[in-house]
């Protein structure tokens, strides 16, 4: 296991740029109070620069096959046909349109 530089809780309060620094440059820290571990300060994994390619990874899920539709498409056809039925509802509500058409 290799050296991992210890610090007090006293330290953590009086020297906390001293901490920091050590933590940007990604060592992992070991907090102590009287002479005992009571804990270990583990720096953040660094962010991802780039985001992950979408169509690769929708090619490894369905392969080669095609999608008739996309989400967007499904999406818009189902506003579509609730818009459209609440029209008709209303309309019906109204008395606009003939009973005998929905009977």
């Amino acid at each position: 296991m290799f050296h991992m530089k210890a610090f007090t809780v006293r330290d953590l309060r009086q020297r906390f740029p001293d901490v920091e620094a050590r933590l940007k440059r990604g060592e992992t820290l070991v907090v102590r109070k009287r002479q005992e571990v009571i804990g270990r300060i583990v720096p953040e994994p660094p962010k991802l620069l780039q985001y992950p390619d979408f169509e690769e990874i929708q090619k490894e899920i369905f392969g080669n096959k095609i999608i008739e539709r996309t989400f967007t498409e499904l999406v818009r056809e189902e506003r579509d046909r609730y818009s459209a039925n609440r029209g008709a509802t209303r309309a019906f509500e109204r008395g606009q349109f003939e009973s005998s058409k929905y009977a």
